[in-house]
């Protein structure tokens, strides 16, 4: 069994012991079994969950951290429940919304960004109290009669939706978000239950196809991938299962994580624990979900227990998918686009972003390797590692950045080391494709 699936295991146990011991609270100026990673529009912020897997504070907690001046902001915490699971982001007229669901009281908490304030109790807004724990208001546990199905652990947001697997039952989830309101305030864009399903087996990593309404979904002991469709049938949501894509016929198992696209959406990167590589699927076709809409290239070798995948700008000749009605917003602010400073709108900002990513990057993978406690670089055209770079202890969420120099560089959480590694990642620097920093800085030796 790997490390991951032991550290599943050993959470599953923990929860049911010392829950009536008094905990004391979490310093929120450190981090502490760092998970999800989340990046602002801007670029100058990242979002931190800090999961507490240990259970030796009274709650988990979330917290900003400044890339510029590469130092946690403890003004900005909110304090959540134990084993937070991954941490997305979406951007709704406008409205920065954060999401992240609780695997301690099966619940998924939304949180309201406002990036002006800076380090500010505000930065963040759930409704928090004075002890700096959310509102009720912001936490979702159930919608009318429905229940939220047990273990909440991965999700994807696609600015409409939100989907979510539930690691142990094996159900994916659909939410709708719709922006909500009290007496007294905006409380953003809330998850409103759509439908769900129980797969026959164990769901892990959750990923919407950007061309269709298909679901991939990974499973923690790794045999298959798991397709579903959402469809709409007499003006409800239903989730319709297609086959599975094998990826062990040994019948051992080993799990699989982490899936990422290329810019174009037409292949599918996928960490299988299997054989323990990135499996490559061409997906051009999966406009439906028949059998024939996805099929297997290759396999990369990496390293133990391949854990996540981020794709680093795009391959030689290739076009950057965009959906229509992004694409229409694309074309109104060109001129955004070309400007030599940050545009104000968030939308722009993240295309701004994006743009300087892809001048940059010639779409290579980097993938987390949590038991090495390495991010192996990959070039997907030449199928040949480029690099191992050694940083701290259970690598895990990867997000890529320009700095305020637009120089590109990468973010990883250290989910064992509780630090945040920095990674070169600028064409033609010295220090390419090594770590130049972690955050905190007195954890470089971790």
């Amino acid at each position: 069994m790997d490390k991951i699936s032991l550290l599943l295991l050993l959470s599953l146990g923990l929860m049911a012991c010392d829950s009536n011991i008094e905990k004391p609270k979490a310093p929120t100026d450190q981090l502490y079994y760092p998970l999800g990673l989340v990046a602002h529009p801007y670029g100058r912020y990242l979002y931190v969950n800090n999961s507490i897997f240990d259970r030796k504070y009274e709650q988990g907690y979330l917290v900003v951290v400044d890339t510029y001046e590469k130092k946690i902001l403890p003004n900005t915490a909110v304090r959540t429940g134990l084993f937070s699971g991954s941490l997305r982001s979406a951007v709704i007229d406008g409205q920065m919304m954060l999401y992240t669901p609780i695997r301690e009281n099966n619940s998924l908490l939304s949180i309201q960004v406002d990036a002006d304030v800076g380090d500010d109790n505000q930065h963040l807004n759930c409704g928090q109290a004075q002890d700096l724990s959310c509102s009720d208001a912001y936490i979702t546990t159930k919608a009318g009669n429905v229940i939220m199905p047990k273990d909440p652990f991965d999700l994807q947001v696609d600015g409409q939706n939100l989907y979510m697997t539930h690691i142990r039952t094996g159900e994916i989830s659909v939410w709708q978000l719709k922006e909500k309101e009290n007496e007294t305030e905006n409380l953003g864009f809330l998850p409103t239950f759509n439908c769900q399903i129980r797969l026959s087996a164990n769901a892990n990593y959750v990923w919407k196809h950007p061309k269709s309404d298909l679901l991939y979904i990974t499973d923690r002991f790794g045999l298959a991938m798991h397709r579903l469709s959402i469809e709409n049938q007499g003006g409800k949501c239903h989730l319709k299962q297609y086959s599975d894509v094998i990826l062990d016929t040994s019948g051992i198992g080993a799990e699989s994580r982490g899936l990422a696209n290329s810019a174009d959406a037409s292949l599918l990167y996928v960490a299988s624990g299997v054989d323990r590589s990135i499996k490559v699927f061409d997906i051009a076709r999966s406009e439906t979900g028949s059998d024939q809409s996805i099929q297997a290239l290759y396999s990369l070798p990496v390293g133990l227990s391949p854990n996540q995948i981020k794709v680093v700008g795009k391959r030689k000749g290739e076009n950057r998918y965009y959906p229509t009605d992004i694409l229409k917003k694309l074309n109104a602010s060109v001129e955004s686009q070309n400007a030599q400073t940050m545009p104000i709108d968030l939308f722009e900002a993240s295309i701004w972003t994006q743009k300087i990513i892809d001048e940059k990057a010639n779409g290579y993978l980097l993938v987390s390797s949590f038991d090495e406690g390495k991010i192996f670089v990959i070039d997907p055209t030449t199928r040949q590692i480029l690099k191992k770079i050694k940083v701290g202890f259970g690598t895990h969420e990867i997000v890529v950045l320009p700095d305020q120099n637009q120089q590109l560089r990468a973010y990883v959480t250290n989910f064992q080391s509780h630090s945040i590694s920095i990674i070169d990642l600028e064409p033609n620097s010295t220090t390419q494709f090594q770590e130049i920093g972690r955050i905190p800085e007195t954890s470089m030796n971790q």
